[in-house]
């Protein structure tokens, strides 16, 4: 994880994301056919390789640097920046605010990227009139920067989620409606359209110009469609939830199982008793960690029988906790980020002090309990 604070921003970039970055940058060196310059040394034509990559990352970190600067100045509190493997990296959630905030935020990030593309195309078209080598050069790599920063204001404003463009197109929702839910369902309607065309477009593609080009670009609209339906049930659960704490789905009467307990028989326990598939492990009054039975009953029979619930427990450091007066979406995020069962729930006053668990059964009986039908991914 690389961490950076400019203009007052935590700026988080993850290895994945890094990742995928270095691909993306890779393809755009290889689509754009270098000049012929054997006049030069390779290593001018390594630097020019290099330079792609090196100088299109901070245009990418400016396009998010735009939503959140853009953000603070309508009044909205950001703190971080953060850019993930999939998808849009997070800014500030402005959902909550005027529809013409929201707007503007969405628009802050495509719009520098066009600007700094439209600057680089137009000095690799001034430097390519030298008729040198050297400008030929150096025009390849500011065409490259310029494809780059353009091709990301336009992906950028794809009308669906988690894109920029489905932020503005749930904007214009909100200002056409009072009711959230509606312009949510708007919004996705539109987003998964457009997956579809481009679903569609991309098959076209393959059948007519280029197998591997279209199928990818099918692949896309499919993401991205999809990704706009699963947007829309976590909207639907952000509002459910709020308004509750995690002390309304909180378990505190919890079973707790001593590290030296083998495996096959915390099993046999759990079938006898019906008990949660989490349960926290302490040795006298120390909490240790918590075991999952997910991944206990992926282990063959004899393996259970081998091994104790410490081989398999999740150590207490590596775990994430909630405290009780914490939104209960936090804890819903934080089960959904990490694929966990269960979280700790500790004291606000003593960290160490263990409550009890909120677990994904919790939170699900909570919302029935209270009349109100779990949102799922598909559009009504």
């Amino acid at each position: 994880m690389i961490r950076a604070r400019p203009f007052g921003l935590e700026l988080r970039i993850g290895a994945g994301w890094l990742l995928s970055y270095l691909f993306i940058a890779a393809s755009l060196v290889l689509w754009y056919a270098m000049p012929d310059v054997p006049a030069l040394p390779p290593a001018a034509v390594f630097f020019a390789i290099v330079a792609v990559p090196a100088l299109l990352l901070p245009a990418v970190v400016a396009h998010e640097l735009a939503h959140a600067l853009v953000a603070r100045r309508r009044g909205a509190v950001v703190h971080i920046v953060d850019l993930r493997l999939m998808g849009v990296p997070a800014h500030s959630d402005v959902a909550g605010r005027a529809p013409a905030t929201e707007a503007l935020v969405a628009v802050a990030g495509p719009a520098v990227s066009g600007v700094l593309g439209v600057i680089a195309l137009g000095v690799g078209l001034v430097v390519e009139r030298a008729g040198t080598e050297a400008g030929s050069l150096a025009a390849w790599t500011c065409i490259c920067l310029a494809a780059g920063n353009l091709l990301l204001a336009a992906v950028s404003m794809y009308p669906g989620a988690p894109m920029d463009g489905g932020q503005l197109v749930h904007a214009i929702a909100r200002s056409t409606t009072r009711d959230p839910a509606t312009a949510a369902r708007r919004t996705a309607v539109v987003g998964v359209a457009a997956g579809w065309l481009v679903m569609i477009v991309g098959l076209a593609v393959a059948l007519t110009v280029d197998a591997t080009a279209g199928l990818w670009l099918a692949l896309m609209g499919w993401f991205l469609g999809r990704a706009s339906r699963l947007a829309r049930a976590q909207d639907q659960l952000i509002r459910l939830t709020a308004g509750l704490d995690v002390r309304d789905a909180l378990l505190q009467e919890v079973a707790v199982v001593s590290p030296g307990l083998t495996l096959d028989t915390l099993m046999a326990q759990n079938q006898l008793t019906s008990g949660p598939d989490v349960y926290p492990v302490k040795q006298g009054d120390t909490l240790l960690g918590v075991i999952d039975l997910r991944d206990v009953r992926a282990l063959p029979a004899k393996r259970r029988m081998e091994l104790r619930v410490t081989d398999r427990m999740r150590p207490v450091a590596s775990l994430r906790s909630v405290r009780e007066d914490q939104d209960l979406w936090d804890a819903v995020a934080l089960l959904e980020q990490g694929r966990l069962g269960a979280l700790l729930v500790v004291d606000h006053l003593d960290p160490a002090h263990l409550l009890g668990l909120v677990t994904r059964a919790s939170v699900t009986r909570l919302l029935r309990s209270r009349h109100v039908p779990m949102p799922d991914d598909r559009l009504p």
